[in-house]
């Protein structure tokens, strides 16, 4: 060959040492990043879905909704909801019709009774867009944990 171009890399000899050592430094982090997530969520949820204004957003009554809100890290996931049954009716909304009466019949807030045919609550959700305003938070705290892995691994 007459002409040719000779390209050395050097420094690359112990590069899949190196890569393993990340993965293993990421994996020991993702405990702390799925608490730091989970933490995340439920905080803004809390504090920024679960106490109002109404309507809407949800007020506090009881604080049972709020202080029901929790997190559950489960293999390399982290999921956050709540044990309350009614707490996929404020996330979602519901008709609530009567079953075996022929209407409601329900006390609210202000003492006072009431009848109904059937009771629309609207959707007020907390978690949805607790997660939704988490993300960058979220985002920020792999992109730390991974950083951390990465200067370790290279060190």
């Amino acid at each position: 060959m007459s002409f040719s171009v000779v390209i050395n890399v050097s420094g690359l000899e112990g590069l899949p040492q190196k890569m393993r050592a990340v993965r293993q430094g990421i994996l020991a982090r993702l405990d702390t990043m799925l608490r730091q997530a989970g933490e995340t969520i439920v905080g803004i949820s809390r504090e920024d879905y679960l106490s109002g204004p109404r309507p809407e957003k949800l007020g506090r009554i009881s604080g049972d909704l709020a202080r029901s809100v929790l997190y559950r890290i489960s293999g390399s996931s982290v999921q956050v909801g709540s044990n309350l049954p009614y707490a996929p009716v404020h996330e979602y909304g519901a008709t609530i019709v009567p079953v075996r009466a022929r209407a409601l019949v329900f006390k609210t807030l202000d003492g006072a009774w009431h009848s109904a045919q059937k009771v629309v609550i609207p959707p007020r959700p907390f978690l949805a867009p607790a997660l939704n305003d988490a993300m960058p938070s979220v985002i920020e705290i792999v992109q730390r944990q991974c950083d951390a892995a990465i200067k370790e691994a290279l060190a």
